[in-house]
């Protein structure tokens, strides 16, 4: 999906197939997941070379979230909990989609990827 960052952070090209302000109805909102669903074997692709499944497990889960400056105290607060009670080294299984670059300088110096 082409996003404009900014303001505004949809497209609002009546022309563009994947824009969501123009995906009103039923028939719309189906051509924009049309388009959507294109690139489903090419980002899984990149999250298995990203996310290794381990050997002898068919499947892994992965946690993915978008964080900005404004909560990243509390996505290191849920990160720090897990390392604490040995749940499980987050960095391992998070995608992070850092929305500044203030929160990506500070996530990639962390070790997140």
């Amino acid at each position: 999906i082409n996003i404009r960052l900014g303001k505004n952070s949809e497209t609002v090209c009546p022309q563009d197939p994947t824009c969501k302000k123009c995906a009103n109805h039923y028939h719309d909102t189906k051509r924009l997941l049309k388009y959507f669903h294109r690139g489903d074997e090419e980002r899984r692709e990149r999250l298995r070379k990203w996310f290794p499944i381990p050997k002898g497990k068919e499947s892994r889960d992965i946690i993915v979230c978008s964080v900005n400056f404004g909560q990243l105290y509390l996505f290191l607060n849920w990160a720090c909990s897990c390392w604490k009670n040995q749940v499980f080294d987050v960095r391992l299984y998070t995608w992070i989609i850092p929305t500044d670059t203030k929160t990506y300088d500070i996530l990639v110096a962390l070790g997140f990827n």
